[in-house]
């Protein structure tokens, strides 16, 4: 078989490439996977064909059965992985002619692709440097049948087509725009009219009443719910609160709107009226933003603003609870402007209506948290605070360091106590727990708050001004109100940490009795100890350690934020993604520029060295009387020189000859030939 279709060259470098390729892969997986995954490799070995027939069709089976086994579902990555590792060998048995070669080719790229999927780091960078090396020498390998001292040419030309591919490959890599999410949000960052609404149903969103685990269910959805195009730079995700329905009810169990909240008589109601009462309603703003957004349908009257917006679009209102409702339902994408304060204090008057509704404990519900609002808002003296915004900052301190914990799945029962188990049980909690908790603290000290909902943060399209909100950035926050500072946004969720922080927090180990009797009668003074360097201080102290750091850091965990990172340090601060496209196309028409003039070089140095060769050779002969005349031909040169200097007759051919094959094409005798000529002169002088 290797002799009617591959050289031994060619099917060797296939085998070294099938190795290298799927080696890391089969590593991974279960060792009785792996073992099956490299039988085939005995089947070379088999010179009978019906022998090499019937052992592959048995190791398939074989592979099928330990897949079965091994993984619980046949379309895992590891099974797929497995499966196609297997099969690479298998059909290296029966390889008839180049085409089956390249299937084989095209094979190991997938393989190396799917194994990336699963993590890659510096090693794994490396290796796959090896294997297109590998793989540039097999297709070479393919594109010639030469063997023997030709594999070192094609060595050498795979390692020279790499080395030239290498800066191609860093100027994609490094500035090819990376624009992380979905193709739908790579499509809204690029401007192309990519539509909104991707399903037919409207999305969910928090209305009416709030309960435990509504935000939660809210976050396992993955559905757009806004588009937000800034004017100039994006903001820091951390200010990026997305302003939605604002509760002040609860009953001990949930929150809940007012009946009939979204007729058009309580809208209109419930609507700051005029810009004298805006300007009113929101004071000391700044840093301010303006931005379009852009609402997928949901079929209610609600919107989302940036909080805090202090100016209304066309249709729209601004209501009393700085809520952007829309006057129709929002049955379509609706788009509008918009304008907001980052920075604020919302100065709203408060009515009394409005301070009882803030105030309202619910009855036989979270004792426990009474007793504590009630305590932390009074002195030693037992004199309640004067000051509401101290009372606020102890409250927030107590809470950071109350040891408190959330969680999406948590074990606190739904009933009218839940807060309590929350806040003074310590249990884990949902984000509805921490605001929840926080608003009904305040209240016990005697500062009105409420709930806000709506969402926090967003996918930044890198290098665009493109915000995406998700379902999965369903947020709720409280809201307290001082007579200095009237409403303001504490975000409760901030103080405490999850649950998988808390795990990975470092914890200090109990000293036991002999430690502390042991430490109480050492000595007071100890003798200096030499210090001894950690392990990431020696790792810091070695240069290699250090380069090796620097690589996993902006290669291998090159994302967009690093992009953009690195961008802002070469100027492009609001670069954008066609800005950013047109400098990679210049940088690689730049690239194939510089290319193209180190090949014109290198062409002209192995021609002058020819030249500078043949014009020695005639100077010299010149000198000895007999100079070339004008446009004559190398061969006739040739002929009077023999006439001239016969001594000389076995030498001239061989000069003329090798001068004219570097002529010709063979450039590699265009340095031959200079020495050739430097020889003959030295000898041509030893004779003489």
């Amino acid at each position: 078989m290797l002799k009617n279709s591959l050289t031994r060259l060619q099917f060797s470098s296939l085998l070294i490439l099938l190795v290298l390729g799927t080696l890391p892969a089969i590593v991974r997986l279960p060792w009785l996977v792996s073992v099956v995954c490299l039988l085939p490799i005995i089947i070379h070995f088999i010179k009978p064909l019906l022998y090499r027939k019937i052992c592959t069709l048995i190791l398939l089976l074989l592979l099928i059965v330990t897949i079965l086994l091994s993984f619980d579902s046949w379309f895992s990555g590891d099974a797929i992985i497995a499966f196609i590792c297997a099969l690479l060998w298998l059909k290296s048995v029966e390889i008839k002619g180049p085409r089956d070669v390249w299937i084989l080719i095209f094979a190991v790229c997938v393989v190396m692709a799917l194994n990336a999927l699963f993590g890659i780091g510096l090693w794994q960078m490396l290796h796959l440097f090896v294997v297109v090396c590998c793989l540039l020498f097999t297709m070479i390998c393919l594109q010639s049948s030469a063997d023997g001292l030709a594999s070192k040419v094609m060595l050498q030309r795979s390692v020279l087509y790499f080395v030239i591919a290498l800066p191609l490959t860093a100027i994609l890599f490094f500035m090819l725009p990376r624009v992380p999410g979905p193709l739908w949000d790579m499509g809204l960052a690029m401007g192309l009219p990519v539509k909104m609404v991707l399903e037919k149903k409207p999305t969910a969103a928090i209305e009416g009443t709030l309960k435990s685990g509504v935000v939660n269910s809210l976050q396992l959805d993955n559905s757009a719910v806004l588009v937000a195009e800034f004017e100039g730079a994006v903001p820091s995700k951390s200010l990026l609160y997305w302003r939605g329905a604002v509760f002040w009810d609860y009953d001990g169990e949930k929150w809940s709107l007012p009946e009939k909240w979204s007729t058009r008589a309580n809208l209109v109601r419930n609507a700051i009226k005029g810009k004298v009462a805006r300007e009113q309603a929101i004071a000391q703003g700044s840093e301010q933003v303006s931005y379009k957004m852009r609402v997928s349908a949901h079929g209610g009257h609600w919107l989302y603003a940036l909080d805090m917006p202090y100016l209304s679009a066309p249709e729209t209102f601004l209501s009393k609870e700085y809520q952007l409702v829309s006057m129709r339902k929002v049955n379509k994408e609706f788009t509008y402007n918009m304008q907001s304060y980052l920075n604020y204090s919302a100065r709203l008057p408060l009515t009394e209506s409005q301070k009882k509704r803030a105030l309202l404990l619910p009855e036989n519900s979270n004792p426990e948290i009474i007793k504590l609002g009630r305590k932390l808002s009074i002195n030693d003296q037992g004199e309640r605070l004067k000051s509401d915004d101290e009372i606020i900052a102890i409250a927030s301190r107590w809470y950071a360091n109350a040891g408190l914990t959330h969680s999406a799945k948590h074990s606190i029962s739904a009933d009218r106590n839940s807060l309590d188990q929350f806040l003074i049980e310590k249990k884990p909690g949902s984000v509805e727990h921490v605001a929840g908790s926080f608003v009904m603290l305040m209240r016990a000290t005697g500062i009105p708050a409420r709930l806000v909902s709506g969402y926090r943060g967003g996918n930044i399209i890198a290098l665009t001004n493109f915000v995406i909100v998700k379902q999965g950035h369903a947020h709720v926050w409280p809201e307290v109100w001082s007579r200095s500072k009237g409403w303001q946004r504490v975000e409760a969720k901030d103080f405490i940490m999850s649950v998988s922080q808390q795990a990975q927090a470092p914890k200090a180990l109990p000293k036991t009795k002999a430690e502390t009797v042991k430490k109480e009668k050492a000595p007071v003074k100890k003798a200096p100890a030499v210090k001894k360097l950690s392990a990431q201080e020696q790792c810091q102290a070695s240069w290699l350690c250090r380069w090796m750091q620097g690589t996993e850091h902006w290669v291998v965990n090159f994302d967009a934020d690093k992009q953009l990172q690195a961008m802002n340090s070469l100027g492009l601060v609001k670069g954008t993604v066609g800005r950013l496209m047109l400098f990679t196309a210049l940088s690689i028409v730049l690239l194939l520029l510089i290319y193209r003039a180190i090949a014109y070089w290198l062409i002209r140095r192995k021609r002058c060295l020819r030249e500078v060769g043949y014009t020695l050779f005639c100077n010299t002969m010149t000198k000895r009387g007999c100079a070339p005349e004008s446009d004559e031909c190398p061969a006739n040169y040739q002929q009077r020189l023999m006439v001239k200097f016969p001594q000389h007759e076995q030498q001239l051919p061989l000069l003329m000859k090798s001068y004219l094959h570097g002529q010709y094409g063979q450039e590699q005798q265009n340095k031959v030939y200079l020495t050739m000529v430097k020889r003959f002169i030295a000898l041509s002088k030893l004779r003489d």
